[in-house]
């Protein structure tokens, strides 16, 4: 009885990290950047001319993952750890990676601050972490603000198909760049505390704010990184006001 026990235990846990395994990819700026969750291993990178015969890795980093967490079925925690040799494992070391997945939409939510935040602060404050302090902080966490979506390939290939901002309609660019205005001045009323995750978030900073307002519009998200779009479309545009002024409105925002 209890080897079918055990055995239906990890047949459970298997099915449960199934959701999760394998990669996702989610947008920066240019590039796509991805997570690729395996056993042992947590490998992220950024791949560059994504899906074209110039496609290529630009960069990639590999955790190793020391323990899994699955809780209420959709949430996945990572206890992650650069050191290769255990011989020399440093636990100060540990990062905890919060994931949670979304079946109707099939994508996953991550980059979780103030899981992050709280977790630093618990290693900081604890001499000797033990799993079972982890164990007692993942039950307690309730963080619900997620920065990042990351999506399967089929989903980002949909996404990247969607008509390039330059030719789209009139109509569609002055109604994104419109959302877009509306977006940033939102962001210059948070405070210091509130605005410190998307410098953190560095070169993703300004996907994570832009994204969703291409993908509601249904436009390729692919955004490039020196503004050359802008450039563009202003000179394209240059005698349509309606589309010059939309632009000048949401450049002044961004500032």
């Amino acid at each position: 009885m209890k080897k079918i026990i055990t055995i239906a235990l990890l047949f459970i846990s298997h099915y449960s990290n199934a959701q999760f395994d394998g990669s996702w990819y989610t947008f920066r700026i240019e590039d796509i950047s991805f997570n690729t969750i395996a056993k042992d291993k947590l490998i992220t990178g950024r791949i560059v001319n994504y899906n074209s015969n110039k496609e290529y890795i630009a960069s990639a980093d590999t955790l190793n993952i020391k323990k899994q967490i699955i809780k209420n079925d959709s949430i996945l925690y990572l206890i992650t750890n650069p050191e290769i040799d255990n011989s020399i494992y440093n636990s100060k070391k540990n990062q905890i990676i919060k994931f949670v997945y979304h079946k109707n939409s099939n994508t996953l939510s991550t980059f979780f601050f103030n899981t992050l935040n709280k977790f630093q602060e618990l290693q900081s404050n604890t001499e000797n972490l033990e799993i079972k302090d982890i164990e007692k902080f993942i039950s307690e966490d309730n963080s619900n603000i997620s920065y990042l979506t990351y999506y399967r390939k089929e989903t980002i290939n949909t996404y990247i198909s969607y008509t390039k901002l330059i030719e789209q309609p009139t109509d569609k660019i002055i109604k994104l760049y419109e959302n877009l205005s509306l977006i940033y001045l939102a962001l210059h009323s948070k405070t210091e505390k509130e605005m410190f995750p998307y410098f953190l978030l560095k070169g993703m900073s300004k996907s994570v704010i832009q994204v969703p307002a291409y993908l509601e519009l249904k436009v390729s998200p692919l955004v490039s990184r020196e503004n050359y779009d802008e450039i563009l479309i202003r000179e394209k545009f240059i005698n349509n006001k309606s589309v010059i002024d939309a632009l000048e409105k949401f450049q002044n925002a961004m500032r």
